[in-house]
């Protein structure tokens, strides 16, 4: 009678061939006759032979888990890469100096004078686009037309005069 074990490895090694059935059952267990010495090694020795598989198959467990961690992190790493660099290329990095300076002119309110924008917001001033690299901040900065007018906007409570 040929015992359950855990077999050879297969293929690429991440699965062993493992026989491990109802069919490879020992006759003495499909029934409730009184077990002989005989028998008892060889459950016995069946039971070592399923310990060692499992033992194995934890151990390939552990392992597959620790690759894929690994393959997450390196995926990352990959995605950031593929980002960044596609990033690098996006048309408008490719504007000129004095392109961009036309676009942010016109993005904001222009009063006749100059560019009027709020000096207490963060959007919709000079302040919000200077803040996305360091290129626009410099062209946002060098640009004396969007920084020769502004208002503030005073609070309601401010707008009105006490009366005396």
């Amino acid at each position: 009678m040929s015992e359950p074990s855990a077999g050879s490895w297969q293929g690429n090694n991440l699965r062993p061939a493992l026989r491990f059935s109802s069919a490879s059952f020992l006759p003495p267990i499909r029934n409730n006759e009184p077990l002989l010495d005989s028998d008892i090694k060889a459950i016995t020795n069946a039971l070592n032979n399923a310990s060692t598989a499992r033992d194995q198959c934890r151990g390939r467990v552990v392992a597959l888990r620790a690759a894929l961690v690994e393959a997450e992190q390196d995926l990352v790493q990959v995605e950031n890469y593929i980002r960044v660099h596609k990033a690098a290329m996006t048309p408008i990095r490719r504007l000129p100096t004095e392109v961009l300076t036309q676009v942010f002119q016109h993005s904001f309110t222009s009063d006749g004078d100059g560019y009027a924008f709020q000096l207490t917001s963060f959007h919709g001033s000079p302040w919000g686009i200077s803040h996305v690299c360091r290129r626009w901040r410099d062209i946002i900065i060098g640009c004396p037309a969007l920084w020769s007018s502004f208002y503030i906007c005073f609070p309601p409570t401010l707008r009105t005069r006490p009366a005396y």
